[in-house]
């Protein structure tokens, strides 16, 4: 299956969740909840996606 293979690059870090996400054409909420359906774990916390939105609004 196509998601669990761009789910597995995402892990090992060969691609980004967005990059994960347009491998299978799908949104990365979407890309987000396959991965925790899937019981893959993640150590991207609430602080790093404001630093995000932080960033994108100083842009």
């Amino acid at each position: 299956m196509l998601k669990k293979k761009a789910a597995e690059g995402y892990m090992m870090g060969d691609l980004s969740i967005s990059g994960a996400a347009d491998m299978v054409t799908i949104t990365v909420w979407e890309m987000m909840n396959f991965l925790m359906d899937e019981g893959y774990e993640s150590d991207y916390s609430g602080r790093d996606m404001m630093e995000e939105f932080e960033m994108l609004e100083s842009m």
